[in-house]
């Protein structure tokens, strides 16, 4: 008769019994019998139970030990005991263990009628009847990431497996050219079918990283993918792998930098001083990672986003594998003209003669790695020798009248022509009589730094301190106190005033009050302003510490940022006449001012580059295209260029007009004609002759450790 808890007459301590070939540990049981050690026992007798001799106790010969699981009316197997003191061997046969459940296994030693041990708690088995994925039935399911050809830029991608009979705690066995995933993947429980050993297939996703597929790469590109599965009990498929899928590998292949965004530092027409951002991405329009230097630099920065300081420089860029060099700016642009510097060194002007898009004869034919300035109405080119060539209106900056021409350092333009720094420290000024240098600032030889607002210049002496001229209403006289500052960082200048940021954080201003010359009581007492980001016609804008930015000046026109106060993730501001655009990092963008955003512009969230017009925008998606808004007529229609516009680099504005620079050497121009959005009288002189891209300039030599510096910002 079947006994299944002991009887009160016991004096055995019995030992636990051991399954041959037994699994352990597992989940949900002390054990596993797998098909190896049940199924497919030699004899065919099912698994073998071995049961060493009580802990305590004494069994003689003759005493009786039967198998049994808890709840069967039958014992499994049942021997008499010929040798107390060796181990008893008893089986479980074939048919008798329960699939997907906890057997709980006991075994009887008697006397006759007397019990004298039951074995508690009894040892709980796992088996399962069905083996994961059947009778072979493993499906792999690569990702096109994968399929399609592992590329350079690959890192990360999910793959799935898909088969019937899945359990919790399967063991996962992806294998690629022979090297194994670790660790394997095991299915949660949340993960299988809620009926164990369901014949439905079930799909269990996992991550496989770069440096797996590294470690599994050949000499012939290729990888070849198969999977197995087993279960927690070591149960495997009759046929244990799936399908060999094979697939093209090039990890170490070139990476296909592609940078974005325009090199220029100040829009005459918005009067907005910017470092503007460069941005890299990869093949798949994905940010990448890349390392960034200027020739005038010693270390290379690891960065996706580039603050451009100086974009009168050449760019090198590189990733390990490629590197490439972005030309200094090589667009720009007065108020209604534009002038390109060739790769060649020779300039190329259009839009309205008179204002600079007609170059003089005294430059024509000349190559020469030209630093262009303009003012409203007139360019202004340096030389690497230091002597400078102005054209256009003759009031307004196009004549130098008797200011020597040699010795030039570095150049401003505003709205009344342009002011110089020599070698020697001095500075002069030529255009309009406004704008004229006064004997106290003219005798000076120790500045280092000039600034412009529209109507009024500034400069910097050695010892920090700040000297301006100009209309004295609109910022061309400081006030005694803030002249008397020695910590003023950078300078920003609008059309009426300026903005100074001190080293300990505090912005000052002077000027008109109601275009940002007074700063309001709550900006005037902060501390943790950390950059000047730019200004327009009437207002000023600055990003403290926190991310956030802060504005002042005509409310109505940008002065008043309204919820995008509350914004931290602000990459870039971008001024136009009457208020400003600002790029967040997810790429979409916001305004604020006067104006509005579109909604299918505010919906998209991979801009690269918003350039803007007096009223018209344009902005670069990272797959190279462009979309444009505002005013038609001034830029905001591309319905003439549209075909154009693709694998767009850069976009550069004036009042009415834009230019972009596409991978194939492209200039493309649209808007107001007169402006220069018509430049097809030069088009022969521009096209794959103005480029965003030169030669590289660093030798592959100097991609060498020891030389990189990780940055998010430069």
């Amino acid at each position: 008769m079947p006994i299944s808890s002991p009887s009160d007459n016991v004096v055995l301590a019995l030992s636990p019994p051991i399954v041959n070939g037994q699994t352990k540990p597992v989940e949900g049981a002390h054990i596993g019998v797998s098909f190896l050690a049940y199924d497919l026992v030699g004899d065919g007798k099912g698994a073998i139970v071995l049961v060493d001799p009580p802990l305590s106790g004494i069994v003689d010969a003759g005493d009786v030990m039967e198998l049994w699981l808890e709840g069967e009316p039958a014992a499994l197997d049942s021997q008499t005991i010929f040798h107390p003191d060796v181990r008893t061997i008893l089986r479980i046969p074939k048919g008798r263990l329960h699939p997907d459940k906890v057997n709980e296994l006991y075994y009887t030693i008697t006397r006759g009628s007397s019990n004298l041990g039951t074995l508690a708690p009894p040892l709980q088995m796992l088996y399962n009847l069905i083996p994961p994925g059947g009778q072979s039935e493993l499906k792999l399911l690569l990702p096109d990431t994968i399929k399609n050809g592992v590329g350079h830029d690959f890192d990360r991608a999910e793959v799935c497996v898909s088969y019937p009979y899945c359990r919790a705690h399967d063991v996962i066995l992806l294998k690629c050219n022979g090297k194994f995933l670790e660790p394997k993947p095991k299915v949660l429980p949340t993960q299988a079918p809620l009926f164990p050993g369901s014949e439905v297939p079930t799909t269990i996703s996992f991550t496989i990283t770069r440096a797996f597929l590294e470690l599994a790469q050949r000499e012939d590109k290729t990888l070849n993918f198969s999977y197995s599965v087993t279960d927690q009990l070591g149960n495997a498929p009759k046929s244990p792998w799936s399908q060999v899928q094979t697939v093209d590998e090039d990890l170490d292949g070139e990476a296909g930098i592609n940078i974005l965004g325009s090199r220029t530092l100040r829009n005459n027409m918005t009067l907005g001083d910017s470092q503007p951002i460069l941005t890299a991405l990869n093949d798949n329009n994905e940010l990448l990672l890349v390392e960034w230097k200027y020739p005038s630099s010693e270390t290379w920065v690891t960065t996706s986003s580039w603050k451009d300081y100086r974009p009168r420089e050449s760019l090198d860029v590189r990733n390990g594998k490629q590197q490439l060099t972005v030309n200094p700016i090589n667009i720009t642009g007065a108020l209604i003209a534009f002038v390109a510097l060739r790769n060649d060194g020779e300039l190329v002007g259009w839009g309205d003669p008179q204002s600079g898009g007609s170059i003089p004869s005294e430059l024509i034919g000349l190559k020469d790695n030209y630093k262009v300035y303009s003012s409203i109405a007139a360019f202004a080119a340096l030389s690497p020798t230091g002597k400078v060539v102005a054209w256009g209106n003759q009031g307004l900056g196009g004549n130098m009248g008797n200011v020597d021409p040699s010795g030039f350092r570095e150049l401003v333009g505003n709205w009344l022509g342009f002011a110089g720094l020599k070698s020697s420290g001095s500075v002069v000024a030529w255009g309009d009589e406004v704008g004229v240098v006064p004997p106290e600032i003219a005798g000076l030889t120790d500045i280092v730094r000039i600034f412009s607002s529209a109507y009024s210049y500034a400069a910097q002496r050695a010892g920090g301190k700040i000297v301006t001229w100009g209309d004295p209403v609109r910022g061309g006289i400081i006030p005694p106190e803030l002249g008397e500052l020695t910590d003023i960082q950078s300078l920003m200048g609008n059309s009426g005033g300026y903005a100074g940021l001190r080293s300990n954080g505090q912005i000052v201003a002077w000027g008109e009050a109601i275009h940002g010359g007074e700063l309001p009581a709550d900006i005037a007492v902060m501390t943790d302003i950390v950059e000047l980001t730019t200004s327009n016609f009437y207002s000023f804008t600055a990003r403290r510490k926190t991310g956030q930015l802060v504005a002042w000046g005509n409310r109505g026109w940008g002065g008043d940022l309204g919820l995008v106060g509350n914004l931290t993730d602000i990459e870039e501001v971008i001024a136009y006449q009457y208020g400003y655009v600002a790029r967040r990092a997810s790429g979409s963008v916001v305004t604020w001012g006067y104006g509005e955003l579109p909604a299918e512009i505010g919906k998209l969230n991979d801009i690269v580059q918003v350039c803007a017009s007096s009223q018209a925008f344009a902005a670069i998606r990272k797959d190279g295209t462009v979309v444009a808004w505002g005013d038609p007529e001034l830029g905001g229609d591309l319905t003439e260029v549209a075909d154009k516009l693709k694998q767009v680099k850069a976009i550069y504005g004036n009042e009415g007009a834009f230019v972009a620079l596409t991978a194939d050497g492209g200039v493309v121009t649209w808007g107001r004609p007169e402006s220069g959005g018509d430049s097809s009288a030069v088009q022969d002189r521009l096209h794959k002759q103005v480029t965003y891209l030169a030669e590289s300039t660093s030798s592959a030599s100097t991609m060498g450790a020891g030389m990189i510096e990780t940055s998010s910002k430069p």
